[in-house]
This record gives structure tokens, sequence and C-alpha cells, in this order.
């Protein structure tokens, strides 16, 4: 006789298997391989132990990157890259008149890119800010979790240009308010695909530039000068800490 179906479901439910996020023991969805909490922050970041990276971590780079751009705008690399994001914000075409919940990631992104257009964000200020991330990637690799990691964040950050804007609402009387849009995991995955492949090298390239000039000029103290230079952080005990040679807005 075959084990009756509640009993095969009790045993099933009793041996679910548990998130695949190392020391997370809660169960998985139905559909997945991560528990809710896990799930929901790959969703929202592009890793289950991903974070939001904020633009304060990495200015100093994009300020670099600015003056960078600015005496070398001329050259043939970074002029196509410039042209290019030119195009992919004034040239992409109308949004979709509605977004609803059926709506693809093209028709989503393309409002996104609206949004920049209708800002006057410069070309320059996106590939600053691309090469801005490249560079705080090769400044300190151990922040971003995975490469989708990454580029779910340079995604997110080069959309981010764009500010809330204001809407107003005739619900239950006249108001206004500020709308922040969310940016989803397919417009995030379609934005970074292209950004790669079109000015992914020269950022990188000019990325490596900036970080090998401020190692130049302010090398990553070893344990051993620290503790020669006396430092307060290592007589107190507590090690090096996590920020050495971090970059400041100073």
């Amino acid at each position: 006789m075959t084990t009756p179906i509640r009993q095969r479901l009790a045993e099933c439910a009793a041996k679910a298997r548990t998130c695949e996020v190392s020391g997370c023991h809660l169960p998985r969805q139905h559909f997945g391989k991560w528990c809710e909490a896990h799930d929901r922050r790959a969703q929202e970041t592009g890793h289950p132990l991903g974070r939001t990276i904020r633009r304060r971590e990495f200015e100093p780079f994009v300020k670099g990157a600015r003056r960078y751009l600015d005496r070398h705008q001329d050259h043939p690399r970074i002029a196509k890259a410039l042209s290019w994001l030119e195009a992919l914000v004034y040239a992409s075409g109308a949004a979709p008149a509605e977004i609803t919940r059926k709506s693809t990631a093209h028709d989503r992104l393309l409002t996104w890119l609206v949004k920049l257009r209708r800002q006057e964000v410069s070309p320059v200020e996106m590939l600053a800010i691309a090469i801005g991330i490249c560079a705080y990637r090769e400044w300190s690799p151990q922040v971003f979790r995975s490469d989708r990691h990454f580029n779910h964040q340079l995604a997110i950050r080069v959309l981010r240009l764009a500010r809330a804007e204001r809407i107003t609402t005739m619900h239950r009387g006249c108001h206004e308010y500020r709308r922040h849009d969310r940016i989803t995991s397919g417009v995030r995955d379609l934005l970074s695909e292209a950004l790669n492949r079109h000015v992914g090298v020269v950022a990188l390239s000019v990325a490596r530039k900036l970080v090998a000039k401020v190692n130049a000029s302010n090398p990553v103290p070893t344990a051993l000068t620290m503790i020669l230079a006396g430092t307060a952080s290592l007589a107190s005990g507590q090690g090096a800490g996590t920020n050495e040679g971090k970059p400041t807005n100073e």
C-alpha cells in the first residue's frame, strides 16, 4: 500500500531544503534556491548578500573621472563612448504612455531614459559615474559580491542620475509628492549589459589609471609600517581596520 498523501507531504516539509546562503537555515521558497529574505535582497541588489552601493562611497573617483574627461574628451575611444551614451538618452525614442505589471524591461528602461533626457543629464556625467564605480571596484573589490551585483549597482547609479520628479495627484484633493520609481531587475540586466558592451572597456581603462594615481600618491600602509609608526588603532588592539587607504572627499 502506498504512503498516504498527507504523510508524504509532512515528510517533505520536514526535510525541506534550506537556503543556499551559508549559515542560513531557513527553508527555500517553493521555486528558487534562497529563502524569502535572501531572495528579496537578490532582487533589490543583484546578490543575496549584496547591498546598495551609495554614490558618496565612490564620489572621489567620480570627481577624478570628471577631471580626466575634461582633458581627454577628444580621445577617439572616449568620444565614441560619449557619442553612444548621447544616442542612448537622446535618440532612444518616446516612452510608452503607461507602465503596467506586464510592461517589458525594454519599455521600463525607455521610461528611465526619457527621465534622463527630460532632466538633461549629460553623457559626460553618465560616463563619469561608470568610471567612478569601476574604480571603486578596482580599489575595493570585496565590496561587490559578484559580477551581477556590480552590474546591477552600475545600472542603478547611472539611472539614479535622474532625480525623483514631483507628481500631482487629485486623489482626495490636490497633492504633490516626489515619486521614487523602482528600478526592476530586468531593467538593470538590460542596461548593464549594454553599458559593459559599449563603454565598459574605456571605463575600466580610465578607472585603473585613476586607482594607480591614487595608490602612487597615497599608498595603502601595511600592518608592519603602521606598527612602526605607532598607529593608534593598532595600539588600542583594533587592528588595521577596513578603511585603510580608502579615498576621502577631502
